[in-house]
Protein backbone atom coordinates (compact mmCIF):
# COMPACT_ATOMS: atom_id res chain seq x y z
CA UNK A 1 0.00 0.00 0.00
CA UNK A 2 1.51 3.36 -1.01
CA UNK A 3 1.41 6.53 1.08
CA UNK A 4 -1.65 8.02 -0.62
CA UNK A 5 -3.69 4.83 -0.22
CA UNK A 6 -2.68 4.55 3.44
CA UNK A 7 -3.73 8.11 4.25
CA UNK A 8 -6.97 7.64 2.34
CA UNK A 9 -7.73 4.48 4.29
CA UNK A 10 -7.01 6.10 7.64
CA UNK A 11 -8.86 9.37 7.11
CA UNK A 12 -11.37 8.69 4.34
CA UNK A 13 -11.04 12.23 3.02
CA UNK A 14 -12.07 13.33 -0.45
CA UNK A 15 -9.74 16.05 -1.73
CA UNK A 16 -6.05 15.91 -2.45
CA UNK A 17 -5.23 19.03 -0.43
CA UNK A 18 -5.93 17.19 2.80
CA UNK A 19 -3.72 14.21 2.08
CA UNK A 20 -0.75 16.42 2.83
CA UNK A 21 -2.49 18.44 5.53
CA UNK A 22 -3.39 15.39 7.59
CA UNK A 23 0.22 14.25 7.96
CA UNK A 24 2.14 17.51 7.80
CA UNK A 25 -0.07 20.46 8.65
CA UNK A 26 -1.22 20.93 12.24
CA UNK A 27 -3.82 23.43 11.06
CA UNK A 28 -5.99 20.56 9.78
CA UNK A 29 -9.25 20.47 11.71
CA UNK A 30 -10.59 16.98 12.21
CA UNK A 31 -14.29 16.38 11.75
CA UNK A 32 -16.57 13.38 11.50
CA UNK A 33 -14.66 10.74 9.54
CA UNK A 34 -15.16 11.12 5.80
CA UNK A 35 -17.80 13.86 6.06
CA UNK A 36 -15.90 17.11 5.80
CA UNK A 37 -17.32 19.99 3.76
CA UNK A 38 -15.54 22.92 5.41
CA UNK A 39 -11.76 23.22 5.45
CA UNK A 40 -9.43 25.68 7.24
CA UNK A 41 -7.42 27.94 4.96
CA UNK A 42 -4.38 28.62 7.11
CA UNK A 43 -0.71 27.79 6.83
CA UNK A 44 0.85 27.20 3.42
CA UNK A 45 -1.08 28.85 0.59
CA UNK A 46 -3.23 30.97 2.91
CA UNK A 47 -5.07 33.97 1.53
CA UNK A 48 -5.15 36.27 4.53
CA UNK A 49 -8.69 37.55 4.09
CA UNK A 50 -10.18 34.06 3.86
CA UNK A 51 -10.33 31.75 6.84
CA UNK A 52 -12.23 28.72 5.48
CA UNK A 53 -13.23 27.15 2.21
CA UNK A 54 -16.19 24.95 1.40
CA UNK A 55 -16.45 22.20 -1.17
CA UNK A 56 -19.59 20.29 -2.11
CA UNK A 57 -18.68 18.93 -5.54
CA UNK A 58 -16.07 16.65 -7.03
CA UNK A 59 -15.34 17.91 -10.52
CA UNK A 60 -16.19 21.03 -12.48
CA UNK A 61 -18.06 21.40 -15.76
CA UNK A 62 -15.81 24.25 -16.94
CA UNK A 63 -12.93 21.86 -17.73
CA UNK A 64 -10.20 24.54 -17.72
CA UNK A 65 -7.04 23.23 -19.36
CA UNK A 66 -4.70 24.75 -16.78
CA UNK A 67 -6.61 23.37 -13.77
CA UNK A 68 -4.08 21.93 -11.33
CA UNK A 69 -6.94 20.57 -9.19
CA UNK A 70 -8.04 18.27 -11.99
CA UNK A 71 -4.49 17.05 -12.54
CA UNK A 72 -3.92 16.38 -8.86
CA UNK A 73 -7.28 14.65 -8.59
CA UNK A 74 -6.00 12.24 -11.22
CA UNK A 75 -2.74 11.84 -9.33
CA UNK A 76 -4.50 10.99 -6.08
CA UNK A 77 -7.07 8.76 -7.80
CA UNK A 78 -10.05 10.88 -6.82
CA UNK A 79 -11.17 10.59 -10.45
CA UNK A 80 -10.34 7.90 -12.99
CA UNK A 81 -9.82 10.16 -16.02
CA UNK A 82 -10.22 13.76 -17.20
CA UNK A 83 -13.64 13.10 -18.70
CA UNK A 84 -14.98 12.19 -15.25
CA UNK A 85 -13.92 15.60 -13.91
CA UNK A 86 -16.14 17.35 -16.48
CA UNK A 87 -19.27 15.80 -14.92
CA UNK A 88 -19.40 17.26 -11.38
CA UNK A 89 -21.03 15.17 -8.70
CA UNK A 90 -22.21 16.12 -5.25
CA UNK A 91 -20.26 14.62 -2.38
CA UNK A 92 -23.53 13.78 -0.62
CA UNK A 93 -27.23 14.42 -1.14
CA UNK A 94 -28.47 18.01 -0.81
CA UNK A 95 -30.16 17.29 2.53
CA UNK A 96 -27.00 15.63 3.90
CA UNK A 97 -24.85 18.54 2.72
CA UNK A 98 -27.07 21.08 4.46
CA UNK A 99 -27.07 19.04 7.67
CA UNK A 100 -23.31 18.40 7.70
CA UNK A 101 -22.45 21.99 6.78
CA UNK A 102 -24.65 23.45 9.52
CA UNK A 103 -22.87 21.28 12.08
CA UNK A 104 -19.45 22.26 10.77
CA UNK A 105 -20.23 25.98 11.03
CA UNK A 106 -19.57 25.66 14.75
CA UNK A 107 -15.85 25.73 13.82
CA UNK A 108 -16.17 29.22 12.32
CA UNK A 109 -16.08 32.45 14.33
CA UNK A 110 -18.29 35.46 13.69
CA UNK A 111 -16.97 37.82 10.99
CA UNK A 112 -14.63 35.21 9.55
CA UNK A 113 -14.89 34.52 5.81
CA UNK A 114 -15.71 31.32 3.94
CA UNK A 115 -14.60 30.99 0.31
CA UNK A 116 -16.89 28.98 -2.00
CA UNK A 117 -15.36 26.91 -3.66
CA UNK A 118 -11.63 26.28 -4.00
CA UNK A 119 -11.63 23.17 -6.18
CA UNK A 120 -14.82 23.49 -8.20
CA UNK A 121 -17.04 26.49 -9.08
CA UNK A 122 -20.01 27.69 -7.03
CA UNK A 123 -21.91 28.93 -10.08
CA UNK A 124 -21.01 26.49 -12.81
CA UNK A 125 -22.25 27.62 -16.21
CA UNK A 126 -25.67 26.15 -17.12
CA UNK A 127 -25.66 24.15 -13.89
CA UNK A 128 -28.67 25.30 -11.87
CA UNK A 129 -28.11 22.88 -9.01
CA UNK A 130 -24.81 24.48 -8.01
CA UNK A 131 -26.35 27.97 -8.10
CA UNK A 132 -29.32 26.99 -5.94
CA UNK A 133 -27.17 25.09 -3.44
CA UNK A 134 -24.62 27.85 -2.95
CA UNK A 135 -27.25 30.57 -2.55
CA UNK A 136 -28.94 28.44 0.10
CA UNK A 137 -25.61 27.89 1.85
CA UNK A 138 -24.90 31.64 1.70
CA UNK A 139 -28.09 32.37 3.61
CA UNK A 140 -27.21 29.82 6.28
CA UNK A 141 -23.72 31.30 6.65
CA UNK A 142 -25.08 34.85 7.00
CA UNK A 143 -27.51 33.76 9.71
CA UNK A 144 -24.43 33.11 11.85
CA UNK A 145 -22.92 36.55 11.04
CA UNK A 146 -20.24 34.86 8.95
CA UNK A 147 -19.07 36.24 5.60
CA UNK A 148 -19.21 34.62 2.15
CA UNK A 149 -16.75 35.18 -0.68
CA UNK A 150 -17.68 33.78 -4.10
CA UNK A 151 -15.49 33.43 -7.17
CA UNK A 152 -16.78 32.03 -10.46
CA UNK A 153 -16.11 31.64 -14.15
CA UNK A 154 -19.86 31.30 -14.61
CA UNK A 155 -22.77 33.75 -14.67
CA UNK A 156 -24.21 35.12 -11.45
CA UNK A 157 -27.95 34.69 -10.86
CA UNK A 158 -30.08 37.31 -9.15
CA UNK A 159 -28.53 38.02 -5.75
CA UNK A 160 -30.49 39.13 -2.70
CA UNK A 161 -28.14 38.78 0.27
CA UNK A 162 -26.71 40.97 3.03
CA UNK A 163 -24.39 43.47 1.34
CA UNK A 164 -22.11 43.67 4.39
CA UNK A 165 -21.49 39.91 4.52
CA UNK A 166 -21.05 38.88 0.89
CA UNK A 167 -18.43 39.56 -1.79
CA UNK A 168 -18.58 38.40 -5.41
CA UNK A 169 -15.91 37.97 -8.04
CA UNK A 170 -15.21 36.55 -11.48
CA UNK A 171 -12.10 35.00 -12.99
CA UNK A 172 -10.96 36.46 -16.28
CA UNK A 173 -8.05 35.52 -18.51
CA UNK A 174 -8.05 37.73 -21.57
CA UNK A 175 -10.70 39.44 -23.67
CA UNK A 176 -9.46 37.62 -26.77
CA UNK A 177 -11.98 34.80 -26.94
CA UNK A 178 -9.68 32.67 -29.12
CA UNK A 179 -7.40 32.34 -26.08
CA UNK A 180 -10.25 31.88 -23.64
CA UNK A 181 -11.83 29.04 -25.66
CA UNK A 182 -8.51 27.18 -25.57
CA UNK A 183 -7.91 27.81 -21.89
CA UNK A 184 -11.48 27.51 -20.60
CA UNK A 185 -13.53 25.69 -23.25
CA UNK A 186 -16.78 25.19 -21.32
CA UNK A 187 -17.16 28.60 -19.70
CA UNK A 188 -19.33 31.52 -20.84
CA UNK A 189 -17.63 34.28 -22.80
CA UNK A 190 -15.87 36.74 -20.55
CA UNK A 191 -18.00 39.74 -21.51
CA UNK A 192 -21.02 37.88 -20.14
CA UNK A 193 -19.19 37.05 -16.91
CA UNK A 194 -18.18 40.67 -16.47
CA UNK A 195 -21.69 41.88 -17.30
CA UNK A 196 -23.23 39.65 -14.62
CA UNK A 197 -20.72 40.96 -12.06
CA UNK A 198 -21.46 44.55 -13.08
CA UNK A 199 -25.15 43.99 -12.28
CA UNK A 200 -24.15 42.88 -8.79
CA UNK A 201 -21.88 45.92 -8.45
CA UNK A 202 -24.77 48.21 -9.41
CA UNK A 203 -26.81 46.71 -6.55
CA UNK A 204 -24.13 47.83 -4.08
CA UNK A 205 -22.18 44.63 -3.41
CA UNK A 206 -18.39 44.43 -3.09
CA UNK A 207 -17.01 42.98 -6.33
CA UNK A 208 -13.60 41.77 -7.40
CA UNK A 209 -11.85 40.19 -10.37
CA UNK A 210 -9.15 37.55 -10.51
CA UNK A 211 -6.96 37.76 -13.59
CA UNK A 212 -6.00 34.11 -13.85
CA UNK A 213 -3.27 32.60 -16.03
CA UNK A 214 -2.91 35.66 -18.25
CA UNK A 215 -1.38 34.21 -21.44
CA UNK A 216 2.30 34.79 -22.04
CA UNK A 217 1.49 35.45 -25.69
CA UNK A 218 -0.67 38.47 -24.79
CA UNK A 219 0.44 42.09 -24.78
CA UNK A 220 0.37 45.11 -22.50
CA UNK A 221 -2.38 46.46 -24.76
CA UNK A 222 -4.43 43.35 -23.91
CA UNK A 223 -4.11 43.93 -20.17
CA UNK A 224 -5.14 47.58 -20.63
CA UNK A 225 -8.27 46.51 -22.54
CA UNK A 226 -9.11 44.00 -19.84
CA UNK A 227 -8.60 46.51 -17.03
CA UNK A 228 -10.94 48.97 -18.75
CA UNK A 229 -13.64 46.29 -18.91
CA UNK A 230 -13.39 45.53 -15.17
CA UNK A 231 -12.73 49.09 -13.99
CA UNK A 232 -15.83 49.06 -11.75
CA UNK A 233 -14.57 46.37 -9.36
CA UNK A 234 -13.35 47.13 -5.85
CA UNK A 235 -10.39 44.74 -5.99
CA UNK A 236 -8.22 42.91 -8.51
CA UNK A 237 -5.88 40.01 -7.94
CA UNK A 238 -3.39 38.98 -10.60
CA UNK A 239 -2.49 35.31 -10.98
CA UNK A 240 -0.58 35.35 -14.23
CA UNK A 241 2.11 34.10 -11.88
CA UNK A 242 0.57 30.97 -10.46
CA UNK A 243 1.15 28.35 -7.79
CA UNK A 244 4.02 26.30 -9.15
CA UNK A 245 6.51 26.04 -11.99
CA UNK A 246 10.00 27.21 -12.96
CA UNK A 247 9.62 30.47 -14.88
CA UNK A 248 12.36 31.67 -17.21
CA UNK A 249 13.86 35.13 -16.78
CA UNK A 250 11.82 36.29 -19.77
CA UNK A 251 8.59 34.99 -18.25
CA UNK A 252 9.34 36.57 -14.88
CA UNK A 253 10.05 39.92 -16.52
CA UNK A 254 6.88 39.77 -18.62
CA UNK A 255 4.60 38.95 -15.67
CA UNK A 256 6.34 41.55 -13.54
CA UNK A 257 5.53 44.18 -16.17
CA UNK A 258 1.91 43.05 -16.43
CA UNK A 259 1.38 42.89 -12.65
CA UNK A 260 3.01 46.33 -12.30
CA UNK A 261 0.55 47.66 -14.88
CA UNK A 262 -2.36 46.26 -12.85
CA UNK A 263 -0.95 47.71 -9.62
CA UNK A 264 -0.55 51.18 -11.14
CA UNK A 265 -4.09 51.05 -12.50
CA UNK A 266 -5.61 50.07 -9.15
CA UNK A 267 -3.42 52.47 -7.18
CA UNK A 268 -4.70 55.41 -9.23
CA UNK A 269 -8.23 54.40 -8.32
CA UNK A 270 -7.28 53.82 -4.67
CA UNK A 271 -8.45 50.19 -4.93
CA UNK A 272 -7.08 46.92 -3.58
CA UNK A 273 -4.66 44.79 -5.58
CA UNK A 274 -2.58 41.73 -4.84
CA UNK A 275 -0.68 39.03 -6.68
CA UNK A 276 0.46 35.59 -5.59
CA UNK A 277 2.39 32.53 -6.64
CA UNK A 278 4.63 31.39 -9.45
CA UNK A 279 4.09 30.76 -13.12
CA UNK A 280 1.62 28.03 -14.00
CA UNK A 281 3.53 25.85 -16.49
CA UNK A 282 0.33 25.01 -18.37
CA UNK A 283 0.13 28.62 -19.57
CA UNK A 284 3.20 27.93 -21.69
CA UNK A 285 1.24 25.33 -23.61
CA UNK A 286 -1.18 28.04 -24.72
CA UNK A 287 1.34 30.11 -26.64
CA UNK A 288 0.64 28.56 -30.04
CA UNK A 289 -3.02 27.76 -29.23
CA UNK A 290 -2.47 24.09 -30.04
CA UNK A 291 -3.33 22.63 -26.65
CA UNK A 292 -5.63 19.61 -26.93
Amino acid sequence: MDKTDRINELCNTDFFQNYEKIEGDRSYVDTEKGRTLLYPLIGCGCIDRIHWWSEFYIGCSHDCKYCFVKLNSLKYKIIKDKSEWKIPRLKYSISEIIDIFQKELSKVKENQTIMHSMTSDPFMYQHNESKELHLRIAEIVNEHNIKNRFLTKGIYPEIELDKSLNKFGVSVTNLKEEYVRKLEPCTPIQKDRISSLFKIHKKGYFTFANITCFPFCSSIRDIDRLLNQISFVDEISFHGLYYFGHPTDEELQYYYEVSSRVYEYMDKGNKSFYTTGQLNPYVRLMENLNYN
